[in-house]
């Protein structure tokens, strides 16, 4: 069993997650070395002992994390990564071999990237997030969208400075959108103040609203690809943490489940991240209309400029 979710009441019941279950012999082989490897690596003991560690993983554990495992599950293709996988022990510029597989595939892709990420980097850099970045920008006929549950990992974020002379300096850089052409990210927000007959709601329980961390590649392609664990996908992660990612390709119905999941979570964020960029410009709320036919619809699904994410699945016949 691997994915994003916490196993705690917070993780289930605050945060957005995937739980993904594997029945197959290699996969648990995997994952079983994997732990192994952990329980046998050296930990220096911190002193005094409540200090706390500042130890890294050692070097054989680096050594071994740096080659997949790679299997079959019924049809689709498996392949397990585990970190730390670097030589370095701290963060450093070259891409991990981990995330060079992921990189290497969302440079691929055809038609379609979505993704959901927690933190994986400041402003989105040495991330998945900059590489569906790159993809977009390689390849204008190529839909990327996806949500980001930590502002400081939006793309254009600039942390505030008190020291800074002018206001805007002070204040920093906090974007909720992201939309350039056939890119669109957005982050976590919540409406402000009561709705209706509805209770002012809560962004986050925790640290996190959308803890997932999900690529989804060609989800209506035979050719699909979907990359979940826990792993931030960020060069962090496979320079310092223990972590488990996997890439699981060829399984549609797998990768159009995911891509539900991610619509879903962009889809609540969207709306929202919308009208909070509206009210820090100082422009009035949408307050809201039902339309009582589908040319709503329509005019999205033909547009050339908005409602790429309709006109995918519209013209694919989903």
């Amino acid at each position: 069993m691997t994915g994003s979710t916490n196993w705690t009441s917070t993780g289930l019941c605050g945060h957005t997650n995937n739980a993904l279950v594997l029945t197959s012999d290699a996969v648990a082989r995997g994952y079983a070395d994997y732990w192994e490897r952990l329980l046998a690596d050296p930990v220096e003991t911190p002193e005094p002992p409540m200090a706390g560690g500042h130890g890294h993983q050692g070097p054989e554990l680096r050594r071994a994390d740096q080659t997949p495992v790679d299997t079959q599950v019924g049809t689709a293709a498996v392949q397990l990564w585990f970190s730390p996988n670097t030589e370095a022990t701290t963060k450093r510029e070259a891409i991990p071999v981990d995330l060079s597989a992921v990189f290497d595939l969302m440079k691929a892709a055809k038609e379609a990237i979505f993704f959901l990420a927690f933190l994986p980097s400041r402003a989105g850099k040495d991330s998945i997030i900059s590489a569906a970045i790159d993809a977009a920008g390689a390849n204008p006929g190529l839909l990327v969208a996806g949500a980001i549950s930590d502002v400081t990992a939006m793309p254009g974020y600039v942390a505030p400075d008190k020291n800074a002379a002018d206001e805007a300096g002070r204040e920093g850089v906090k974007p909720f959108i992201d939309d350039s052409g056939n890119l669109h990210i957005v982050r976590a927000a919540e409406l402000k103040g009561p709705v209706g007959d509805f209770e002012t709601e809560i962004l986050k329980v925790g640290v996190a609203a959308v803890h997932d961390k999900i690529v989804v590649i060609d989800p209506l392609s035979s050719d699909c690809v979907v990359v979940t664990g826990s792993h931030n996908q960020g060069f962090k992660a496979s320079y310092e943490n223990d972590e488990n990612l996997v890439i699981i390709r060829g399984n549609q119905s797998l990768a159009q489940a995911y891509a539900v999941h991610v619509l879903d979570v962009y889809d609540h964020y969207r709306f929202r991240a919308w009208q909070a960029n509206e009210q820090a410009e100082g422009k009035t709320l949408f307050d809201g209309h039902i339309d009582s036919d589908d040319h709503w619809l329509r005019s999205l699904v033909e547009k050339k400029r908005s409602g790429d994410i309709a006109r995918y699945f519209a013209l694919s016949g989903v």
